[in-house]
């Protein structure tokens, strides 16, 4: 297959189709074409879900035996979201705290603990 300039994939295709056709192929963009076509869609912002960061705070803890209530811990979990993730410090804490409270950790060797209501 001959090389398509950019110019050329935004000639042979509607807009959004002629970015996803440059940056990951045309036949990406046929295939969410026909995936979607017609459709509105709105991305998140955030690619990750609160359930998956979830999981990954869970293991990180575990992996290297972080103690929340231990402030230099802590604040190595919140750099961990911030780079890992792209979030600000501000919505980094407010996750973790959102973590603590909801999900119920606690510092002990089980790591965290999921009361039952």
């Amino acid at each position: 297959m001959d090389v398509i300039s950019v110019d050329e994939y935004n000639a042979k295709f509607n807009e959004p189709y002629g970015e996803i056709a440059n940056s990951t192929g045309e036949e990406t963009a046929i295939k969410i074409y026909k995936m979607f076509n017609g459709r509105n869609i709105k991305f998140p912002r955030r690619l990750y879900s609160d359930f998956y960061i979830y999981e990954y705070v869970k293991l990180l803890i575990k992996e290297k035996g972080y103690d929340l209530k231990n402030s230099r811990d802590y604040s190595k979990i919140v750099n961990h979201i911030i780079s890992d993730f792209n979030y600000c410090e501000q919505t980094a804490r407010k996750k973790l705290k959102e973590m603590m409270v909801n999900k119920g950790f606690i510092n002990d060797s089980s790591i965290y603990k999921r009361e039952d209501t």
